[in-house]
């Protein structure tokens, strides 16, 4: 009797489970008749429409800048709201790497600011990414407008310097980010 028990006992576990995991995949899909659902999505570049040059000069604390770089290209994702023209206007500040990375900087930042266009609307935002030795990384919010207003866009882009290979993902959420908490003193921490 008691093996009986522990068995039905089981086989209601592994129900249980399996309908809750069928409910948490259904949060996750996005469905294409809910055009102000929340999604995950992946981009990629593609043809680029203009570049503007590189005029660098002489930054704060040693370091070199330049400001206003302008590029235009093609995005195309797997959720289409956010296929499009990207425009994107970068101000960089990068300081000297060490001889033996064979890069002229490292570690960067870099501020911009990201405008997507689509025939349905546009995603507008800032973007802030810094580099290393070998890798750079950038994290891009935009708000939509048009049939994307109420909305808010989050895009990750990673760039691997000796591959060449730049990725990018994100989502799409109803709504806005919270505010960001106050800064908080660290406890125990003292200045003297």
């Amino acid at each position: 009797m008691r093996t009986l028990r522990l068995s039905l006992v089981g086989t209601v576990i592994v129900v249980l489970l399996g309908g809750l995991n069928s409910v948490v995949l259904a949060q996750e899909e996005v469905t294409p008749d809910d055009p102000n659902g929340p999604s995950f999505f992946t981009l990629t570049k593609g043809d680029t429409l203009s570049e503007s040059e590189w005029e660098w000069s002489q930054g704060p604390d040693g370091s070199s800048e330049f400001l206003g770089l302008e590029n235009v290209f093609t995005v195309e994702a797997t959720d289409p709201r956010i296929s499009g023209t990207w425009a994107e206007v970068y101000d960089f500040r990068g300081w000297e790497a060490p001889d033996d990375t064979g890069l002229p900087f490292s570690p960067s930042i870099i501020s911009g600011a990201v405008r997507i266009d689509n025939e349905d609307g546009a995603w507008v935002g800032t973007s802030e990414e810094f580099g290393s030795a070998f890798h750079n990384y950038e994290w891009i919010q935009l708000q939509g407008e048009g049939a994307y207003d109420g909305l808010t866009a989050v895009v990750r882009s990673t760039q691997e310097f000796a591959t060449g290979v730049e990725t990018y993902d994100g989502v799409i959420v109803p709504g806005v980010p919270p505010d960001h908490p106050d800064p908080v003193a660290v406890s125990g921490a003292t200045s003297e």
